[in-house]
């Protein structure tokens, strides 16, 4: 007996555009309800279906399981002829029974495997008989859906570095045929991937745009990493090109992955450079000239070598307007290296040193002879007013000597003038901008005084721009 001998007497009227599985479905469903009893030949074919295949009759008992279905639902055939709704709660044949609707491409989780089921109802002369469940496990095809997905992304990640390399790069296979370029390649070689991919590497060389011969090629055939300069004739670019070749499990070079780099920045880097290094050479020429006369004129000895670095420090720092901080016991010879750094600055033509006790000198009256008052600011003040230490410094030096005494009120308003670079007299609403050099020094562990909360740690950092430590 053949196949088409079988379903024969149950014709199904299929559409042109009809699913495979929608077929199938409806071929089961409309000969399980009723069949000649042709026996083993039924049998065979149903379980020689790859998919399960389960049935109930009206009542929603079962009433026929192929081994897939016994598999993919981990029972045995003991479950014929019970109520399906026991033995698998959550199926939905029943409703398929009593709606008579078809279902298809149901995805569901059964025993840690996915599944696609098709449910149909069983029709026999017009009446619905029971339904039928055709599904799939496609635990497998989800795994690889999956791994697709990652591989996807890792290949979207791959694109993004290599496209977010400033180098140039270029990918060939084992002939040396282009595969892909960046844009930073096509950036540098002023040519669009057109021009290298699906190209031969050597056809650049042929073409000299590239000079000499090609790195990549030469890691090809030697298997190893190849560096070499290489100059682009299109934009004139010198770039280092390094060819670095990967291997396949057999250890067969299988692709060449180039690096471009532009080195013509960093040549220009290193001639400013070397030029920028000579000019400190004939600084420090000139300085080594200049201190010996330097320390005559200021009537200074100096014999230790720590002595003269720090004197040289001193030299260096008068070049700028750098605020510093003179740091050691007293009689080292702060305010002596004050006079150095003024006399050796240009402001020693245009100012004067001028010089405050920051310690000496009453609380209630020190605000006024750092900042100057109006007329009439406060009772005895003079009638004409008088310039702070800052306004007599214009355009020279002043040393705040003994700054670690300074009260704690007015640490607050010498930070605003050194952050604002502007003073304002007592009694005015007027302000003075700052142009003097400032020089601290104190003979205390100004940083124990900050820690100790009597120096506000702000005013330190401030002070503390080239800290000089006098030794005794």
């Amino acid at each position: 007996m053949s196949i088409s001998e079988l379903f024969e007497p149950y014709p199904v009227q299929l559409a042109p555009d009809q699913p495979i599985s929608e077929t199938i479905n409806m071929l089961i469903a409309n000969n399980l309800c009723f069949v000649p009893d042709k026996g083993a030949l039924k049998q065979a074919i149903l379980e020689s279906v790859p998919n399960g295949i389960i049935a109930i009759n009206a009542a929603g008992e079962i009433i026929f399981m192929n081994k897939e279905a016994y598999r993919l639902l981990g029972v045995d055939n003991n479950v014929i002829g019970k109520p399906i709704i026991l033995v698998f709660p959550v199926s939905k044949l029943t409703y398929i029974v009593e709606t008579g609707l078809t279902e298809y491409g149901q995805k569901l989780e059964i025993n840690g495997h996915t599944i696609i089921s098709n449910r149909s109802p069983i029709i026999l002369n017009n009446n619905i008989c029971g339904a039928v469940a055709l599904f799939q496990d496609i635990t497998d095809l989800e795994n690889i859906s999956h791994q697709l997905a990652s591989v996807k992304q890792l290949n979207l990640e791959l694109d993004t570095i290599i496209e977010s390399s400033f180098d140039g790069v270029m990918i060939t296979n084992q002939e040396g045929i282009g595969i892909r370029i960046n844009q930073s390649l096509a950036r540098l070689t002023g040519l669009d991937a057109t021009h290298f991919e699906g190209k031969p590497i050597d056809d650049l060389f042929d073409k000299g745009i590239f000079e000499y011969e090609s790195i990549t090629m030469k890691a090809l055939r030697a298997g190893r990493t190849i560096t070499n300069v290489q100059k682009i004739s299109t934009t004139g670019k010198e770039v280092l090109v390094t060819g670095n070749p990967i291997f396949d499990i057999a250890g067969n070079v299988h692709r060449v992955v180039t690096n471009v780099r532009d080195i013509t920045e960093l040549e220009n880097l290193k001639e400013k450079l070397k030029e920028s290094e000579l000019l400190a050479t004939r600084y420090q020429t000139e300085l080594s000239q200049l201190i010996p006369e330097r320390l005559e004129k200021d009537k200074i000895i100096v014999q230790s070598p720590s002595m003269l670095k720090l004197y040289k420090l001193a030299m260096r720092a008068a070049r700028t307007d750098v605020t510093v901080l003179l740091l050691g016991e007293s009689g080292v010879g702060k305010e002596v290296f004050s006079r150095v750094i003024h006399n050796s600055s240009n402001r020693a033509a245009t100012g004067r040193l001028i010089q405050i006790n920051c310690g000496a000198i009453p609380e209630n009256l020190l605000e006024s002879e750092l900042f100057g008052y109006e007329p009439g600011a406060f009772t005895g003040a003079s009638p004409k007013g008088k310039p702070g230490i800052f306004e007599i410094a214009t355009r020279g030096t002043l040393l705040l000597d003994e700054i670690g005494d300074l009260p704690k009120n007015l640490q607050v308003k010498l930070l605003r003038v050194l952050q604002e670079q502007e003073v304002y007299r007592i009694g005015s609403t007027n302000p003075i901008k700052l142009n003097a050099r400032i020089i601290a020094a104190t003979n205390l562990n100004i940083w124990e005084r900050v820690k100790e909360g009597s120096f506000r740690e702000d005013l330190f950092y401030r002070l503390n721009v080239l800290p000089i430590e006098i030794p005794p």
